[in-house]
């Protein structure tokens, strides 16, 4: 396509080169790449700071859970709900190989599975006989 486009750009007349598939000259081309390069820079930021921020939000539940050693308030079900439906979204983003969405969903999962497990292990330590 490269080699279209640095001809077309050279062509004597402009009939040629009609066709909005190519770009008519090297440096709109270049332009169109760097602009293209930046957008995607600036979009994958997003997803990573978006990503730290999602993440770094569980763990000020799991520290309480951790130091009160109980669940209280908690349902078991919806974090079990939650798991499942992150790590579906986990297959899904292995699948179609997007590292930021394959990040975050298994990010996730692995806290909304360690939340259900520590509602379970402090479910049965309360409900033992002091």
């Amino acid at each position: 396509m490269v080699s279209t486009i640095f001809a077309c750009s050279k062509a004597p007349t402009q009939d040629s080169c009609n066709n909005s598939n190519y770009v008519t000259s090297p440096t709109s081309y270049t332009s169109s790449i760097t602009s293209s390069m930046t957008s995607e820079i600036a979009y994958w930021t997003l997803g990573a700071v978006g990503n730290a921020i999602q993440v770094v939000a569980f763990i000020p539940q799991i520290m309480h859970m951790y130091k009160t050693k109980s669940g209280k308030g908690m349902s078991i079900k919806a974090y079990s709900t939650w798991a499942t439906s992150d790590i579906m979204l986990l297959i899904y983003a292995i699948h179609i190989q997007d590292w930021i969405f394959m990040i975050l969903t298994g990010s996730f999962a692995f806290f909304t599975c360690w939340i259900v497990f520590l509602l379970i292990k402090f479910k049965k330590s309360q409900s033992l006989p002091s």
